[in-house]
């Protein structure tokens, strides 16, 4: 998403150096990174943070950040370990509130002995008399001393190397999450036979689908995300049809009959599709176990895609 208008009459202010998708220069001896989103403008602050107190930083930023005032609305923050972003509304008070935060912040910032564009925000050293970069990460722009920064792109570009020449496969992984997805079931088939159902069980299904994979050495790539979500679907829709099948077998046992599996299977089948109340409930439970498998199936591939990005994240050299 690009630069609206607002944000860019900030960042022409500013003499900002503009991308596509994003501004970034420095603001009163920081580095800042300014880019757009759902009607926010979000202002990434580079900083390099000590090691030794970088928690208690932390925390007096983000009490700052949430503290009352008239000058500015209470911007949306979050941190990681090179900076921190807040994110303002883009209303029609926008431009005067971003000019009075940006003044408060970089002072506060200052008094607290939170580093900027003077030192390497990978190493904390001062980057006077050395040779600087300024990396584009995670979609912030961040100062390195050229030393570290083409470190980190050696590293970077080992993992990369490492994980796509690794021996393992998908069909292993894709073996090991029905194993574990299967195991997973258990909790289910228990809880349907007892008379009761919940639904959130489809999530734990979900995540032994996901350790299954990883156990059994299962490739790391964008099929991980599908093998996970195809297996899961069909152990939840295996779990219920288990229940149904578990269910119909104890009952014949009351009634004297020894059935085997291969005649309950077809049993349930048949008694399925002759017996509309039967369908409705197995319908019913299987929908509501599948909305929760996809929940949670939502934080397990989000977590997938994260383990991707750092592992092969790229960093780009803007300067």
């Amino acid at each position: 998403m690009g630069l609206g208008k607002k944000t860019r009459q900030f960042c022409e202010t500013h003499n900002l150096k503009t991308e596509k998708n994003f501004a970034y220069g420095e603001i009163d001896g920081y580095l800042f990174t300014v880019t757009e989103k759902c009607g926010i403008c979000n202002f990434y602050i580079n900083c390099a943070f000590s090691i030794s107190d970088i928690e208690e930083k932390m925390e007096s930023i983000g009490k700052f950040l949430t503290r009352k005032t008239k000058l500015y609305p209470k911007p949306l923050y979050s941190f990681d370990g090179y900076g921190f972003q807040a994110g303002m509304y883009l209303n029609f008070k926008f431009l005067k509130s971003a000019e009075n935060f940006i003044s408060e912040i970089t002072k506060f910032l200052r008094d607290i002995g939170v580093s900027g564009a003077d030192k390497c925000c990978l190493c904390g050293e001062p980057l006077e008399n050395r040779t600087v970069k300024k990396i584009y990460r995670k979609g912030h722009v961040m100062l390195y001393d050229s030393a570290c920064a083409y470190e980190e792109i050696r590293e970077i570009q080992e993992n990369t190397d490492s994980l796509n020449e690794t021996s393992k496969n998908y069909s292993k992984g894709a073996i090991g999450a029905l194993i574990f997805g299967i195991i997973g079931t258990i909790p289910w088939i228990i809880v349907y036979l007892i008379g009761c159902f919940v639904g959130w069980l489809g999530a734990i299904i979900a995540i032994c689908v996901r350790k299954g994979y990883e156990i059994f050495g299962g490739k790391e790539g964008r099929l991980k995300a599908v093998v996970v979500v195809l297996v899961t679907l069909f152990c939840v829709l295996f779990a219920q049809f288990a229940g149904v099948c578990v269910e119909l077998w104890l009952a014949c046992s009351d009634e004297g009959l020894d059935l085997g599996i291969s005649q309950v299977v077809p049993l349930t089948f048949t008694m399925l599709s002759e017996e509309p109340e039967v369908m409705r409930y197995f319908i019913g439970d299987l929908m509501m176990g599948l909305l929760f498998a996809v929940l949670g199936l939502w934080g397990t591939i989000s977590s997938i895609i994260q383990e991707r990005k750092g592992i092969t994240e790229k960093l780009t050299i803007l300067e």
